[in-house]
């Protein structure tokens, strides 16, 4: 037995930065861990032999089959990780908004099931100022906007009593099992190469959060009673170059 609320958990994108840390998580505390991934999915994350996840492979856009998976599992929190940024608009589109349409709808029978879906700080616009939960959703980029959609369905499901729904809108989050091309690892990589870093100008700032705070997000989300449809900022209001 886990010491925690629920007991079985399914995680889409799994395979990704933060569901396989959260993976990791959920079974240091005892829970039974399904992830959900796509035949074509790069599974380096998760190649540790001793990571007991149950996998289950199902295109989030292919309704049936996330029917199917959902009613396999029973979980009693679902935690939605997966994000589609491809360079082709409409396949971002359908896996933030249709593949997220789909869950929703899938797990809508079981009204105890706890949601927690996992936004993007992009679904704002450009702010001069440390980002707030009151703030309008502006985004500047498809990616952006296909997210801000996803979270919009999933606070609907909330506000219609359907289920519990929490939204945790993540910012730059960084940590082990990062991919490599990005700034953090790469800086790394350069120290430790002795090679140059490239820097953009400037322009563009961010704030950091690191993955295990993320994580901790993600399972108190799960377990907290009185936030139903609320998003929450993960982030720390400092933003850096």
């Amino acid at each position: 037995m886990s010491g925690m609320a629920f007991e079985r958990v399914l995680i889409t994108g799994i395979a990704g930065h933060v569901g396989a840390n959260l993976a990791r998580a959920c079974l240091r505390n005892g829970l039974e861990v399904h992830g959900l991934v796509r035949s074509t999915t790069d599974l380096w994350r998760l190649q540790d032999s001793s990571l007991a996840v149950r996998l289950h492979s199902v295109d989030l856009t292919c309704y049936d089959s996330v029917c199917r998976i959902v009613e396999e599992v029973a979980p009693d929190v679902v935690f939605h990780c997966a994000a589609e940024r491809r360079q082709e608009y409409p396949a971002t589109l359908m896996g933030n908004v249709l593949g997220t349409a789909n869950l929703l709808e899938a797990t809508r029978p079981d009204s105890k099931l706890r949601f927690v879906h996992l936004a993007s700080s992009l679904e704002y616009g450009p702010s001069d100022r440390p980002l707030r939960e009151t703030d309008r959703l502006q985004p500047t980029t498809r990616y952006g906007a296909s997210k801000a959609g996803g979270t919009l369905l999933a606070q609907q499901a909330a506000h219609s009593g359907q289920r519990h729904v929490v939204v945790l809108r993540l910012f730059h989050v960084y940590g082990p099992w990062e991919s490599p091309h990005r700034l953090v690892p790469t800086a790394i990589m350069a120290a430790h190469t002795g090679t140059e870093l490239h820097l953009t100008t400037g322009d563009f700032r961010r704030d950091y959060i690191y993955v295990d705070d993320v994580v901790t997000a993600c399972l108190r989300a799960a377990e907290a009673e009185r936030i139903s449809g609320e998003a929450i900022n993960i982030g720390t209001g400092v933003d850096r170059l």
